[in-house]
């Protein structure tokens, strides 16, 4: 049994799975299992941590051996894996070492107007970067996932790029059945969906949308930690000035002064 994103079940699931493990009449040997998880990237409320994870299964005194920590990071650019640090909240498990291949800073882009002006803009980006396997992730709103899978349908239509989308909401399932690993697709995702993936371009879009305030601050940057981490070569933050105050999300975005974030789309994102 081998299960991927472990931090995401709950806790008695694992006790469980001790308790079967344990059960002595199995007719040759007892089955075997390997977790992996991290407890930086907990998306959901009421999960099992890691230490949860290892009383349940036994994993402590004689048993330690079979608890192994993952260290080099295979997907990230080095400025991708930079960013996706500063969001990391101190989690038990750490973080990886940093990655070595190059690659341009992750971009904060300030969209003017109105939702489909942006996605024009990603359009265009993408018109100059074919073969590429590309995300953008949508906050957990249906209505502007199905706007963003409009907009890039329609700014797409004459190029090689075909736009799939997912998304679970009050029991409607849509494009389940995804191509991954494949050139010249955009996948359209919520936040939620777009764990355990990676793409060679990460759109962040509709930031202004995000959920900070004191005591869910370190659940925004967990946010941020697992969609930046997301992203192979290329990553860009993108969210809207719609007149109002300072989106909440800019709070926790590192200072310019640290040269993690490029900050030069914010004042002109039409040289996107």
């Amino acid at each position: 049994l081998v299960i991927d994103e472990g931090q995401d079940f709950p806790f008695q699931f694992y006790f469980f799975l001790g308790a079967l493990m344990q059960h002595s009449n199995w007719p040759n040997a007892a089955p075997t299992m390997t977790v992996f998880a991290d407890d930086n990237q907990t998306m959901w409320e009421e999960r099992a941590s890691l230490s949860q994870i290892r009383t349940a299964l036994g994993l402590g005194g004689s048993e330690e051996g079979r608890y192994h920590v993952l260290r080099k990071n295979y997907r990230n650019s080095r400025p991708i894996a930079e960013l996706a640090r500063h969001f990391y909240v101190g989690q038990k498990t750490g973080i990886p070492d940093l990655p070595d291949r190059a690659g341009p800073r992750p971009r904060l882009v300030e969209w003017q107007g109105d939702l489909e002006k942006g996605v024009g803009q990603i359009a265009r980006v993408l018109k100059n970067r074919p073969g590429q396997e590309v995300c953008v992730i949508v906050p957990d709103n249906t209505r502007l996932l199905k706007k963003v899978v409009k907009g890039l349908e329609a700014s797409l239509a004459e190029t090689r790029y075909k736009v799939q989308y997912y998304y679970n909401k009050g029991g409607e399932n849509l494009d389940e059945e995804l191509v991954f690993d494949s050139g010249d697709y955009v996948t359209v995702l919520n936040m939620k969906s777009a764990k355990g993936l990676e793409f060679d371009i990460i759109f962040l879009v509709e930031l202004q949308e995000m959920r900070v305030v004191d005591d869910a601050r370190d659940d925004a940057r967990m946010n941020l930690y697992v969609m930046c981490s997301r992203a192979r070569k290329d990553l860009f933050l993108c969210f809207r000035n719609t007149g109002g105050a300072e989106p909440a999300f800019l709070s926790i975005m590192p200072p310019e002064r640290d040269n993690l974030l490029d900050y030069r789309l914010r004042s002109n994102p039409t040289s996107l």
